[in-house]
C-alpha cells in the first residue's frame, strides 16, 4: 500500500516530510450522545447524492447525509456499521465529525426494531403521507443494512 499520496498534507501527528497519516478520527453524534469516537482507515458516509468514501488526510468539506448506512473501517480492519437518519457530515483536520438527529450503533440494531420501523409504514393505512413513508422505509432498510454488515472485515 502507498505511503501516502504525492503533495498530500500530513494528518495530525505526521512529522513533516514522512508519509502522511493513514487513519483519521470518526466522531459519530446523535443530540442524546457520542455514538461512536475512535480512529478509522475510512469512511463511507451516504450522502444525499450517493455514497462518499473517506481516507485520511481528505480535504475539508460538510457534506448533507442521507437516511442509510454509515460504514467504518477501523484500524485493525473489522467493521462497524451504524443507521443513520441524515445529518451533515464535516470533515477537517484529519477528523471526519457525523451529526445525525437519530443513530443507532451496533449492538442497538434488532430484528424487532427494523421490524418496528416497517410496520410504521403499515400504520398510515394508505393515508399519503409518502414523506413519512419514505422516511420510515428507508430507515428501517438502513438499520438492517447496518445490523447485517457488523463485525465484518474490509467493508466495514
Amino acid at each position: 500500500m502507498a505511503e501516502g499520496f504525492a503533495g498530500a498534507t500530513p494528518g495530525a501527528g505526521a512529522v513533516p516530510g514522512s508519509p502522511a497519516r493513514r487513519t483519521m478520527r470518526v466522531k459519530v453524534l446523535s443530540p442524546a450522545r457520542a455514538v461512536f469516537d475512535g480512529e478509522a482507515l475510512d469512511v463511507v458516509l451516504p450522502a444525499f447524492d450517493g455514497e462518499w468514501g473517506v481516507l485520511a488526510n481528505h480535504a475539508p468539506m460538510v457534506a448533507e447525509l442521507a437516511i442509510g448506512c454509515l460504514r467504518v473501517t477501523k484500524p485493525d480492519g473489522t467493521g462497524e456499521a451504524f443507521a443513520i437518519c441524515g445529518g451533515f457530515a464535516e470533515i477537517r483536520d484529519n477528523t471526519v465529525t457525523v451529526l445525525s438527529p437519530d443513530c443507532r450503533g451496533p449492538g442497538e440494531l434488532t430484528p424487532e426494531l427494523i421490524d418496528a420501523e416497517l410496520g410504521k409504514v403499515a400504520e398510515t393505512g394508505g393515508v399519503p403521507v409518502l414523506g413519512e413513508q419514505a422516511r420510515h422505509q428507508a430507515w428501517g432498510r438502513a438499520c438492517r443494512l447496518a445490523m447485517s454488515r457488523r463485525g465484518t472485515k474490509g467493508e466495514g
